[in-house]
Order: structure tokens, then C-alpha cells, then sequence
């Protein structure tokens, strides 16, 4: 079964804020594992990472810097 999943900018504690991408640990084009991790952003002054949701190949729409709206899709990962 093949799939694609979205990957998109968290609230956090239920609030709609911004995000700024700090750090990308797997690159545009990577296969990557479930778990893997995949960005670190900071959050309302919080550091959250986002994990790769299922394994396959990454593709991200930002780079390190990028700020980013609650709610929007920064790339996904393919399975197929």
C-alpha cells in the first residue's frame, strides 16, 4: 500500500502561532524511517521536533529560517 502523508506546523497548547524552522536533520529527497526525526522548530518560544509519520522519501518545502503559520504544510513523505 503506498501513501502519501502531509506534514505541517503544530499548535502548541491549542494556540495558533508562528514557527521558525531552526534545524533540518533529513534533507529534501532523504528516505527516511518512521520516528526519524526531520525538523526542529521553535514554538512560542518552545523547541519542538516533527518526526517522520511514516517511512519513505521526504520531500520539505523549507529551508532553515523559514517562518512558518500553524497549520501549513512544509512537505511530506511518500511510501511509494
Amino acid at each position: 500500500m503506498s501513501g502519501q502523508i502531509n506534514i505541517e506546523i503544530p499548535a502548541v497548547n491549542g494556540q495558533e502561532v508562528e514557527a521558525t524552522v531552526l534545524t533540518i536533520f533529513a534533507a529534501d529527497g532523504t528516505v527516511v524511517a518512521e520516528g526519524d526525526d526531520i525538523v526542529e522548530l521553535e514554538v512560542d518560544k518552545v523547541t519542538v521536533v516533527l518526526s517522520a509519520p511514516i517511512s519513505g522519501k521526504l520531500s520539505l518545502e523549507v529551508v532553515e529560517g523559514d517562518v512558518c503559520a500553524t497549520g501549513t504544510p512544509i512537505g511530506f513523505v511518500c511510501n511509494g
